[in-house]
């Protein structure tokens, strides 16, 4: 299944809908021009990876990378409705620790709002 994406804004942050697999190829290739595009106008992006299906070692690399893209920019990159077996493997790799993970889109929005106004 193709990787398929939709964006919508909520304010100064953008929701990344993402259905089908995060997997090396044109799927991670179409995911990574499409943050880049939005770097560094759109500073905060939330993915909402529920209807993800897969995600490779290539994936989980490019979503580092595209976390360290966002946070160069003076950003962030969270991750929101991850599945049960994505959890696994950000667990196994400790890649919970790196990133910011909420239950719900709704909880994503709020987190990047109360961190801005922290910072602010």
């Amino acid at each position: 299944m193709p990787l398929s994406l939709v964006p919508h804004s909520s304010g100064d942050i953008t929701v990344l809908h993402c259905s089908g697999r995060i997997v090396a190829g044109p799927e991670i290739d179409v995911l990574r021009k499409h943050i880049n595009s939005l770097l560094p106008g759109c500073r905060y992006i939330l993915l909402d990876l529920e209807k993800i299906t897969f995600i490779d070692s290539m994936g989980m690399g490019e979503l580092v990378h595209m976390l360290t893209s966002a946070r160069r920019c003076g950003g962030d990159l969270k991750l929101c409705n991850i599945s049960a077996s994505t959890v696994r493997v950000l667990r196994v790799t400790n890649l919970h620790k790196v990133f910011e993970i909420t239950e719900t889109e709704e909880h994503g929005l709020n987190s990047f709002r109360s961190s801005k106004i922290g910072h602010a």
